[in-house]
């Protein structure tokens, strides 16, 4: 994979991950001087980001949908006396609604606390989400893993997880992309991940202007709280590549490697 940036998103210490990073920002009792505003700032942004993206799937999915499902109550208790076969069709339609429903309300309680990070690791989460999303969107997802895992602290496998998966949903959305790739390298340093895909890839300059539209405003936040750097390398044509990485001197930790 290609090499860290040349000016990497400054790190944030003391401290590990985004709880210490809240814990920073609280501490109204610290000696004035020792709290770092920019990272609050970071902090605050990145929460209100997911506030908003929550908020948006929660229109565009649940929301709507509940919206239909009153709708054709109404429908149904209009029929009932005067077209029962229409009603059971009706109710059919309900009950498919209700299970997309539930379906959408569940994969937005996992993207907001991905258990099966925690209970299963990195690497089976990944390997999870590799699977749901070709499933889902018909794209293969081909994934690299080192094959001596360096063992690392549950806020780094958190931040990889979700910026993996914010790269994923860019590629199903905006690529035209039929096969991904997710690369995961480590050594003592430093944690690196390559998300790839062939798609149509963009100009530079569009992903820059789009920046917050494509989620890498949240993955350059999430990511610089844990002192890590982001750059993308696209053109059109060529598809594009979303490399990261994560400083693991101070995120060592946890058991079992990844």
């Amino acid at each position: 994979m290609g090499g860290a940036p040349d000016r990497p998103v400054r790190r944030t210490s003391p401290g590990r991950g985004f709880p210490a990073a809240i814990e920073r920002y609280r501490a109204m009792d610290a000696p004035k001087g020792t709290r770092s505003l920019a990272d609050g700032k970071a902090v605050l942004q990145a929460q209100e980001f997911e506030r908003r993206r929550i908020a948006r799937e929660l229109h565009d999915g649940a929301a709507q949908t509940l919206t239909n499902l009153v709708l054709r109550v109404e429908v149904c208790e209009r029929l009932l006396a005067t077209d029962p076969d229409r009603v059971r069709d009706e109710l059919r339609r309900v009950k498919e609604l209700l299970r997309a429903s539930l379906r959408d309300i569940r994969q937005i309680i996992a993207d907001l606390r991905p258990l099966v990070v925690e209970e299963s690791g990195l690497e089976e989460a990944l390997r999870r989400c590799a699977v749901e999303f070709g499933d889902r969107t018909g794209i293969a997802v081909r994934l690299h893993f080192p094959p001596s895992p360096v063992p690392v602290d549950s806020d780094v496998k958190l931040a990889v997880y979700r910026s993996v998966q914010e790269c994923l949903n860019n590629v199903a959305k905006h690529s035209g992309a039929s096969q991904a790739s997710v690369r995961i390298e480590t050594s003592d340093a430093e944690l690196r991940v390559e998300v790839r895909d062939d798609g149509r890839g963009f100009e530079c300059q569009e992903v820059q202007r789009a920046g917050r539209r494509f989620g890498l405003r949240a993955m350059r936040e999430r990511l610089s709280l844990l002192g890590g750097w982001l750059q993308v390398d696209t053109a059109p044509g060529r598809g594009t590549a979303v490399r990261f990485g994560i400083p693991l001197e101070e995120h060592l930790g946890g058991q079992g490697g990844m």
